[in-house]
């Protein structure tokens, strides 16, 4: 019988990702890596690789945006003007002879000046945190108060594992799509994705090396085989276009759950200083601290 129900579990996760493959529109896949105290990061996106001293990474609509180089001051973020135009799908033009920044989206209207907390939102007149600024030769202005003029979501995520971390996460959500996945099934599709399909692709690897026969190991009796560990299974955090899911109490394996089409991505992460997010079907390194 629990076999029966495994490859019934299985199944499901596969025709999830059969549904999913076809509409791969976020990219959420990156790896950030540190070198040593005080020596730096790597960033690895899709597209290029870049070295940073403190890495923020930011998502507009589950898209990781890798020419983003965003600053964070006085807990305000800013990024490049370009960021609004190619990932927010706004307007944007610039007055030099005034430092004035026109940003428009649908019925929104936005206007800043470089220096100036007061901003325009459609005529009304609003102050915030951070003024834009000239950075590098590049006008960065503050992205919430720009993405809340858009009517989309924004947040911050600085942890994903216990402890204090440097990398920063950002993400930008528009409102338009309707969620279609609860946190409830994000955990059983990131359960299922673990046990009935990284555990199955390792079988004859574990079996070898550990005598362990992973046809036999369940949520609820992981913790006490070989592998030690004890299975938690909980909804983390929101992360705009996915939930968060822990799978296991003080692990390195979590999980970004697609909250619009279930797409599950499998995520190692010691914390936000080190961690790596993989296709979807992709299991390299996922779960290899313990194998």
């Amino acid at each position: 019988m629990k076999k029966q129900f495994m490859k019934v579990l299985t199944c499901t996760v596969l025709f999830a990702a059969m549904i999913c493959s076809s509409v791969f529109a976020a990219e959420p896949r990156v790896r950030v890596t540190l070198h040593g105290y005080d020596a730096g990061y790597t960033v690895d996106y899709p597209d290029v690789s870049k070295e940073v001293s403190v890495p923020i990474l930011l998502f507009v609509n589950g898209d990781i945006v890798s020419d983003a180089n965003a600053v964070i001051q006085n807990g305000t973020t800013l990024v490049p003007l370009r960021v609004v135009s190619n990932r927010l799908g706004a307007e944007v033009s610039w007055d030099s002879a005034t430092r004035t920044v026109y940003i428009t989206k649908g019925y929104t209207d936005i206007e800043m000046t470089i220096g100036n907390r007061n901003i325009w939102v459609n005529g009304v007149q609003q102050q915030i945190t951070n003024a834009p600024q000239i950075i590098q030769s590049s006008t960065y202005v503050p992205l919430r108060a720009i993405a809340t003029a858009f009517g989309a979501d924004i947040g911050f995520f600085n942890e994903i594992y216990d402890g204090p971390s440097a990398t920063r996460v950002v993400y930008v959500q528009d409102r338009t799509e309707v969620v279609q996945i609860s946190p409830e099934e994000a955990i059983e599709i990131a359960t299922n994705t673990y046990f009935y399909d990284f555990l199955y692709s390792m079988r004859d690897y574990i079996l070898e090396n550990h005598n362990v026969d992973v046809y036999d190991i369940t949520p609820d009796n992981i913790q006490y085989s070989r592998f030690g560990k004890e299975y938690f299974g909980r909804y983390f955090a929101d992360v705009g276009h996915y939930y968060y899911i822990e799978l296991f109490t003080g692990g390195v394996e979590f999980a970004l759950v697609d909250k619009y089409d279930g797409t599950c991505y499998p995520v190692s992460a010691y914390s936000m200083v080190e961690f790596e997010v993989f296709a979807p079907g992709d299991y390299s390194g996922w779960g290899w601290y313990y194998q």
